[in-house]
């Protein structure tokens, strides 16, 4: 899943990636960067997966 979600979030900024290893390591990252955030996290337990992915994925790039 975390695959083809980072491959949906790179069309939308009219990207694409050119390797696998590029999609396996944004997924990676972006797991990590959601159960980091879901971690010890009452206000996240409120709010869905996609929705703590997308904020992750646009803290990430600040």
């Amino acid at each position: 899943m975390s695959a083809d979600f980072v491959i949906n979030l790179k069309e939308t900024e009219h990207q694409k990636y050119k390797s696998i290893k590029e999609i396996k390591y944004d997924a990676i990252n972006l797991k990590r960067l959601i159960d980091e955030g879901r971690r010890n996290n009452n206000y996240a337990d409120n709010i869905k997966i996609s929705e703590v992915a997308v904020m992750c994925s646009i803290l990430r790039k600040l």
